[in-house]
């Protein structure tokens, strides 16, 4: 009975380890966009172009300025949930360099970004929230109708022209604040 019960206990401790490191590298992903977009952002509104590529490890430079230091790795192991094995995050900009998109991978939603491919592009990130909790009909920079679009290509049946108090539309989607 004894052994059992240990079996089971390391059964659980497993798998909650497991689920946690998981949640700490999707974590670090968004994180890591969200920085890649701030130092791209920046270097456009300098510049009024995007860089033509990005290489990890490399910094965000122009005329001696940095605006990002390191362009970061995509965390190992990086094939969580749906994922393929990808070795790092995808930065594409278009022929005249006006837009980027860099392509990734979440195991699991987190916080407002949805599980599976995402593709952050200027000033937002387009995600796909199966669940349609109050699909809004603004997205983030509030011009853009969605008509409640959940982000996967279906329509919410619940979507909403307006956020209700304590919420704010983000990604298409109302998040508490």
């Amino acid at each position: 009975m004894v052994i059992a019960v240990m079996v089971m206990l390391t059964i659980l401790i497993v798998s909650v380890t497991t689920s946690l490191r998981m949640a700490n590298r999707d974590n670090k992903r968004v994180t890591d966009i969200k920085q890649i977009q701030s130092g791209l952002e920046m270097y456009y509104r300098d510049y009024g172009l995007y860089p033509t590529s990005l290489s990890v490890g490399s910094p965000i430079i122009g005329d001696g300025r940095t605006y990002l230091n390191t362009i970061p790795s995509n965390p190992v192991p990086n094939n969580d949930g749906t994922c393929a094995n990808n070795a790092n995050y995808a930065y594409t900009s278009d022929a005249n360099r006006t837009s980027y998109h860099i392509d990734f991978c979440l195991g699991a939603r987190t916080a407002d970004v949805g599980p599976g491919n995402n593709d952050a592009v200027p000033g937002d990130i387009i995600t796909c929230i199966p669940d349609c909790y109050m699909s809004c009909n603004y997205g983030l920079t509030g011009t853009t109708a969605n008509n409640g679009s959940d982000g996967c290509g279906a329509t919410c049946a619940n979507a909403v022209s307006l956020c209700p108090t304590n919420y704010s539309c983000s990604y298409n989607h109302c998040m508490a604040n």
